[in-house]
């Protein structure tokens, strides 16, 4: 089975346990997200009388538990049939990110690539991103020139950067451009 394969049935299947899931209530304080529970459905027959059927074993995915004076406390629940072995996929929100002012720490790339390492102004001293590209007018090769074409930008270490990040993924910064500040000059 090819990877896209695979990923595909994986996505089906969270998406299948998504859809098949029980919304309950207890008492029982113990109850966390993971436990697997026997659930009963409780209802009332013609004559009056109460009766219950088993309903099967359900793991928890979600609960929020409520406590209040006077011993009182109460859960609710949601829980997806214990025999599925793909969980949900997780309804997460991405984080974004916006551009950042930083501050060059190194330029000693050890790839040669001409990637820095910067501090952004949130963090605190001695932390650094991983080695990040920098942005530049015209880069890559050509026939006539194999390598370096074009405008080569590395930021000297203590210059102020703005960082930038691709599709706003804190997981993809890249160095946009260096700016002026009080240290290096008044500006152009």
């Amino acid at each position: 089975m090819s990877e896209m394969e695979t990923y595909v049935r994986k996505k089906q299947e969270a998406e299948t346990a998504e859809s098949h899931y029980v919304r309950g209530t207890s008492e029982n304080a113990s109850l966390g997200v993971g436990s697997v529970v026997n659930l009963k459905s409780s209802f009332l027959e013609r004559l009056g009388s109460v009766s219950a059927e088993s309903l099967g074993r359900f793991l928890i995915t979600e609960i929020t538990h409520t406590v209040g004076e006077d011993s009182y406390y109460l859960n609710h629940f949601k829980a997806i049939p214990a025999v599925v072995h793909t969980l949900p996929a997780p309804d997460v929100e991405l984080p974004v990110a916006q551009t950042q002012m930083a501050t060059v720490v190194s330029n000693a790339d050890p790839r040669g690539k001409g990637r820095v390492q910067v501090r952004m102004n949130w963090q605190t001293e001695g932390m650094r991103t991983d080695w990040i590209r920098v942005m530049t007018p015209d880069g890559g090769s050509s026939e006539s020139v194999k390598s370096n074409r074009g405008f080569v930008f590395i930021p000297e270490v203590g210059d102020h950067v703005l960082v930038g990040f691709r599709y706003n993924d804190p997981g993809r910064p890249y160095v946009m451009g260096s700016l002026f500040n009080g240290t290096t000059a008044g500006g152009g």
